[in-house]
């Protein structure tokens, strides 16, 4: 992004803290990447969020009963290199990435990208828009896994 090296490396860890906050399933800190009036859809289902109330509603929802993402599974979400650009004086932004989910019966690893629109608030960069975009998915139904929640460090 030319002449944004500061908004490109804060863009970059809001992404991080994204994918670490889903991995660790905190709730506070990913509904925190999200502008208070944004929306987040899910391509797949044709699902839409509005707003952060609808996006912390639904992360709790899926962090309890998902069978994917509820304990004891586990993820890691490997965030590819991401492309910001201006357009129409907004900050776009693309990031591909890899998601292993890992359960007890399964190991689930799916291809996504997000797309992405970002908004400057009083609290720093946060996402405004976000296009959940799985482009592929492969299931391994018969790997075993013991999901374990291994300290940081």
């Amino acid at each position: 992004m030319t002449g944004g090296a500061v908004a490109d490396g804060d863009l970059r860890r809001l992404i991080g803290r994204y994918a670490w906050a889903i991995d660790s399933r905190d709730v506070s800190t990913v509904t925190g990447c999200f502008a208070a009036d944004a929306t987040m859809t899910f391509t797949e289902t044709n699902e839409t969020f509005i707003g952060q109330r609808a996006i912390r509603l639904f992360f709790e929802e899926t962090f309890t009963n998902s069978p994917n993402l509820a304990p004891p599974a586990r993820s890691t979400h490997l965030m590819g290199t991401s492309d910001f650009w201006i357009s129409d004086g907004e900050i776009l932004g693309r990031t591909p990435a890899t998601a292993y989910l890992a359960t007890s019966t399964m190991l689930v690893v799916r291809g996504l990208t997000y797309n992405d629109r970002f908004t400057q608030t009083t609290n720093g960069w946060r996402i405004a828009e976000r296009r959940h975009q799985c482009d592929w998915e492969h299931l391994s139904p018969d790997a075993t896994s013991s999901p374990q929640k291994t300290p940081p460090g």
